[in-house]
């Protein structure tokens, strides 16, 4: 007997997993190249720390909605990492996203490389992203 993911269920999932508009979602940059895989941890990454970097949370990702391949996403605001003055730059190689569930620590919920990567390194330096988190279907 097949059982099936239900795009009701995944949507609720993305929602349980963002919080309302996103809010237990952080959006960061990391200065180290890393082979991305689904092994890659948090402590794999090392997080930017170019003058002006602050990692971006906000509640305004958009609800929970199904795309044309039937897969439930949310997608972010556009964010945009803008270096400020100052001695400290860096390269930047990928974006990631965690997580903070009700209790505990911060988890890695995705990453993706930039290519190609992006110096942040003169004033006004520009890291632009608009994030799809997708929960695609799966079925056993």
């Amino acid at each position: 007997m097949a059982g099936t993911y239900t795009q009701e269920g995944r949507m609720a999932a993305l929602l349980a997993i963002g919080g309302a508009g996103g809010a237990n979602l952080t959006v960061r940059l990391a200065s180290n190249q890393v082979t991305i895989s689904d092994t890659t941890r948090l402590v794999d990454l090392v997080e930017a720390n170019f003058d002006g970097y602050t990692p971006y949370n906000s509640n305004q990702w958009s609800a929970p909605a199904i795309d044309t391949n039937g897969d439930a996403f949310i997608l972010s605001p556009v964010v945009v990492f803008v270096k400020a003055a100052g001695s400290v730059g860096n390269t930047i190689y990928e974006y990631f996203v965690t997580v903070l569930p009700f209790l505990g620590p911060s988890y890695l919920l995705t990453v993706e490389a930039l290519s190609p990567p992006v110096p942040m390194l003169d004033p006004n330096n520009q890291v632009p992203l608009r994030i799809k988190l997708t929960d695609r279907n799966v079925t056993r």
